[in-house]
């Protein structure tokens, strides 16, 4: 299991898309009470088939986590300067 930045990405442009039509449709707001059910599901379905269809991230979790602390303890001995 796996969710890449573009899933990430597509999650949000699929729930912001999902309430903005609710917005403008207000049968579908009457039937399911909102757009938060129905903005979450569809965002999480998307990002899912994204994530999948996307090439995996090329740096594990431990990896990007190394290199930030690497980057982070570089930035702050350039600023004790």
């Amino acid at each position: 299991p796996r969710f890449n930045a573009s899933g990430a990405i597509a999650s949000l442009v699929a729930a912001f898309a999902t309430a903005l039509t609710f917005k403008f449709q207000p049968g579908w707001t009457a039937y399911w009470g909102g757009s938060v059910i129905p903005a979450l599901l569809i965002a999480t379905f998307l990002g899912a088939i994204i994530s999948l269809i996307t090439p995996a991230d090329k740096l594990s979790q431990e990896e990007v986590v190394k290199l930030l602390a690497q980057r982070r303890e570089a930035m702050s001995a350039g600023s004790a300067e």
